[in-house]
């Protein structure tokens, strides 16, 4: 526990995205084989693949994209500014994001940086309408 307490707070962040994205594939998965009623098969390379992403791009983009977006709007005080600030994250990170996730994922994959060309092509606008909705 003293060595997380010496962490800069950046290195937190991954670790804390490592973590919850390696258990989060994990539980999916087993959320996954009980409802096709299948025997619990967890694939631990593939949430492996999870815990990369988290620990090297979702934890310290989103740690530094947040800062930056305070640095813009300061604390959301209001509900305007928390919803201005939510639309800017969602038109700058979240794209941002989004596909470099599909890229990374296939690079991890051994499908190749075509490959996850194509995946951007094909799932940006769906999933770019569908975490707005969310969001």
């Amino acid at each position: 526990m003293q060595l997380l307490n010496r962490l800069q707070p950046i290195h937190k962040a991954a670790l804390t995205s490592c973590s919850l994205m390696a258990l989060g594939d994990v539980a999916c998965q087993a959320i996954s084989c009980k409802a096709a009623r299948k025997p619990l098969h967890i694939d631990l390379a593939r949430a492996g693949r999870f815990g990369i992403i988290g620990l090297t791009l979702h934890g310290p983009l989103f740690f530094k994209g947040f800062g930056w977006l305070d640095r813009q709007f300061g604390a959301a005080q209001t509900l305007k500014l928390a919803l201005t600030k939510s639309l800017a994250g969602q038109v700058t990170l979240f794209p941002t994001y989004t596909t470099l996730v599909l890229l990374y994922a296939s690079l991890l994959e051994g499908q190749g940086l075509q490959h996850g060309l194509d995946k951007v092509k094909h799932k940006i606008p769906n999933l770019f309408a569908t975490g707005s909705v969310y969001w």
